[in-house]
């Protein structure tokens, strides 16, 4: 038995500096993510026939010299099951690696990741194949090496794939290097369930592409009304009387106070291209806001306002994620709020 998922992944691996030569490789890594450890370290040893394993504790410089003897092979370099920074840490290696590695020569492979889950930090980073999604599998093993003279039917069937993206098109292409031994054994239809497998991907990975421009939109809205002046803008220990088109900022947990209806006017262009329970979902998921007991963003908040004491119903955004450009440099959106 063998997953599918399996066979695509092995034939981006190995036939890797083909892909690339034919301008059709994949040239990003991937995480493989599972919850079930003990499949994750089994795939380690599946993936190529002599996969590099990579230890996220070496240097840079020792793990390029050792990348520099990886072709037409895996490269796997785990994530440390701790902290999101020491993920973000490691990714960042993993970039000075690459970069470190002359690219004027011919060595070529496909980068893996083995972790548990993608966090939002290194979505840009990497393309998530999350195993437990993609149970399906073949009872036989499908070779992803044709013979020498069949690379030719295997650059045909590229080429008839068309104008399709990116990713799609690499994962298609790794497909075709099993269609010369699967029409020999006459499992031409395994074939096309490779191609579905690609499409389900690929229509994933879309999925998550939108969800990122989603959380994108959501944050260039918010720093564009805090820049605009066309809100006023206070800390947490002074609410005005009149709180429309008021940004109140609390310190203490990173977030921002709103009235329900600054807060539509601020969101507008957001709210009104989906449905109010899709907006929702997408501010709770970014981790910006929280659903109240009442089913909506707003919650009961108690303010000070002169020496009267009130309960109000609020917006509160959480902003410890978002950062902005000031000057030349990023800095964190409530750093640039307490400076106000």
């Amino acid at each position: 038995m063998v997953r599918k998922i399996e066979v695509i992944l092995k034939s981006l691996a190995i036939n890797c500096p083909i892909l690339q030569n034919w301008g059709v490789g994949l040239g990003i890594p991937l995480l493989i993510s599972s919850t079930n450890s003990e499949e994750m370290s089994e795939i380690v040893g599946r993936l190529s026939d002599n996969p590099v394993v990579i230890d996220s504790t070496l240097s840079p410089a020792k793990a390029a010299e050792k990348l520099r003897h990886a072709n037409s092979e895996a490269v796997i370099m785990r994530l440390p099951m701790k902290k999101l920074r020491d993920n973000v840490k490691t990714v960042g290696k993993i970039q000075m690696i690459l970069d470190s590695i002359d690219k004027k020569g011919d060595l070529c492979f496909q980068g893996f990741l083995i972790g548990r889950n993608l966090n939002e930090d290194l979505r840009e980073t990497v393309l998530e194949i999350p195993l437990d999604d993609f149970p399906e599998t073949f009872e036989l093993d499908v070779n992803v090496v044709p013979d020498r003279e069949e690379l030719i039917i295997v650059k045909n069937l590229i080429n008839e794939y068309g104008e399709i993206d990116k990713y799609r098109l690499a994962l298609y292409s790794a497909v075709a290097f099993t269609f010369p031994g699967l029409r020999r054994e006459r499992r031409e239809h395994d074939y096309y369930d490779l191609l579905k497998i690609a499409d389900n991907l690929c229509d994933r990975w879309q999925d998550c592409d939108d969800y990122s421009s989603a959380i994108s939109t959501l944050r260039s809205l918010l720093i564009s009304a805090v820049r605009s002046g066309q809100y006023r803008i206070t800390k947490v220990d002074y609410f005005p009387e009149n709180l429309e088109r008021v940004l109140v900022f609390d310190d203490l947990d990173d977030s921002v106070l709103m009235t329900a209806k600054t807060f539509r006017a601020i969101f507008s262009s957001f709210l009104d291209s989906m449905p109010k329970s899709e907006a929702k979902r997408i501010f709770c998921e970014a981790g910006l806001a929280k659903i109240g007991r009442n089913g909506f963003l707003t919650s009961k908040v108690w303010i000070r306002q002169g020496q009267d004491a009130k309960r109000l119903n609020l917006v509160r955004l959480k902003i410890a994620s978002i950062t902005m450009e000031a000057g030349n440099q990023k800095i964190k959106l409530s750093e640039y709020l307490k400076s106000i």
